[in-house]
């Protein structure tokens, strides 16, 4: 329908165990039918995660922990 399968958006939220210590995340929203492989990196960087979105749904994936680092940078790259 010329939209894109996949969504994405960054956020960070808190430990329940410490406030202060941050987990950084990445939510995958895939809206095609077809399973889709990524790598999910900090933007500009070799620290990267594998992530696999089952067709039609949504995944939310860690990429770091750090603390009081509210805004990062993500890219996400499409593995064939």
């Amino acid at each position: 329908a010329g939209k894109p399968c996949l969504e994405t958006s960054g956020f960070a939220h808190p430990l329940t165990t410490n406030p202060r210590i941050l987990n950084q995340a990445v939510s995958l929203n895939n809206h095609c039918a077809e399973r889709i492989k990524v790598k999910v990196c900090y933007y500009k960087t070799d620290e990267c995660t594998d992530v696999d979105v089952p067709g039609n749904s949504r995944k939310e994936q860690v990429i770091g922990v750090f603390p009081a680092m509210q805004v990062f940078r993500y890219e996400v790259k499409e593995q064939f």
